[in-house]
């Protein structure tokens, strides 16, 4: 591959540099031509590229069980020449930061918490799970380079390639796992965008599992020209596309897994009422600035509310998991806390005295329900 010149903004502070040699001491093993079950390796796709150049890498973890997890990762979005110009690097140096463009230090350890952990007390442990990471842009489903100028003015390229690594992780999984007997696909934020858009292209490489679920855990964001920017920003594929059909993608996308596989497929949705991360997102998607404010957490408790509303009438049996967990980042705004399935949230949260492990065990094992749904008050 090409010598990468990465933005100024990507160049790793002192800080990091210092870090850099204990960070890649944790980083895990290459996956060998005869890997070990219950041992976490990165694997690089062929062909796999992040936004900036960089190779792109993903996580797996063979399991004892004939069963498969599929886990997308969130980080942002890249929706114009905009946002493709600011990184999410720019917004930890207190700027307008949009979506990661860089893993190779710190990605592997999303893996430590929530349902991708190997705790007793997780119900998945014995699963192979595997790990789509996430430095693209958009929402794992892009095929093409975009280009735009750069803040310092010079001419560069986006790799909006995420459906290309997806795609080429799972010809690698195929190896491994060829036809589990259960699956389920989850994700959280921009990788439960991933998990929704997404879930039947993944099914559709195991055509006789029996017991599927798809689990998006803390996504909304409306805006109208969704169908545009997935055609002309990231150049997703025609099957995906057409299924964006109004201002809320995720809903879309599980309506028509439901519709295209009836029974066959669980459908989960998570969020809290006023998801700090959300309400951020949607306030500059209204045009008033990527910043987090009261008001924008009061008109994402509406939206979620309507957005619950429009599932529960188009899915039949579809299982919501709504909670209230204050964001202690954004103390005295009234936000509450983004994702639930990826860290401990998973096993502390409460709802109705369910927790959002054995929420989704639950729904694994045929149990779909809701919980929550007093709390929604649009």
């Amino acid at each position: 591959m090409a010598k990468i010149e990465l933005d100024p903004w990507e160049r790793e502070p002192l800080w990091l540099k210092a870090l850099t040699p204990i960070l890649k001491a944790r980083r895990f093993p290459e996956l060998p031509a005869d890997p070990e079950r219950g041992t976490w390796y990165r694997f690089y796709p062929d062909g796999g590229v992040g936004a900036n150049g960089e190779p792109a890498f993903a996580d797996i973890r063979l399991g004892t069980e004939d069963k498969l997890l599929v886990f997308f990762c969130g980080g942002g979005v890249s929706l114009d020449e905009y946002t493709a110009a600011r990184p999410a690097s720019m917004y930890m140096r207190g700027k307008e930061g949009f979506f990661l463009t860089r893993l190779d230090l710190f990605g592997d350890f999303v893996v430590r918490n929530g349902i991708l952990d190997d705790l007793p007390d997780n119900p998945f442990r014995n699963w192979t799970k595997v790990v789509i990471t996430y430095a693209t842009g958009d929402f794992h489903v892009g095929t093409k380079d975009f280009p735009y100028t750069a803040m310092d003015g010079s001419s560069r390229v986006l790799h909006h390639r995420g459906y290309l690594n997806y795609r080429a992780v799972m010809t690698e999984v195929q190896k491994w796992i060829p036809s589990p007997e259960s699956l389920v696909v989850a994700g959280c934020s921009g990788g439960a965008w991933g998990a929704a858009l997404l879930a039947d292209d993944v099914i559709g490489h195991f055509p006789e599992c029996p017991r599927i679920v798809c689990c998006a855990d803390s996504a909304l964001g409306l805006k109208e020209d969704w169908h545009r920017i997935a055609t002309d920003v990231w150049g997703a594929p025609d099957e995906i596309v057409a299924r964006l059909q109004s201002e809320d993608m995720v809903s879309d996308s599980l309506v028509a897994l439901a519709q295209a596989h009836g029974d066959r497929v669980r459908c989960l949705y998570a969020s809290s009422v006023r998801d700090s991360g959300l309400a951020r997102m949607q306030n500059y998607l209204d045009g008033k600035g990527l910043v987090f404010t009261q008001e924008a957490g009061g008109k994402l408790e509406r939206d979620i509310a309507g957005m619950a509303a429009r599932l529960m009438s188009d899915i039949p049996g579809v299982g919501l998991y709504m909670f209230d967990a204050p964001d202690p980042g954004q103390k005295g705004l009234g936000l509450t806390k983004h994702c639930v399935i990826g860290d401990k949230g998973f096993y502390r949260i409460r709802v109705d005295g369910k927790t959002a492990r054995d929420w989704i065990w639950d729904a694994v094992n045929g149990d779909v329900r809701s919980y929550g749904l007093s709390l929604l008050t649009g």
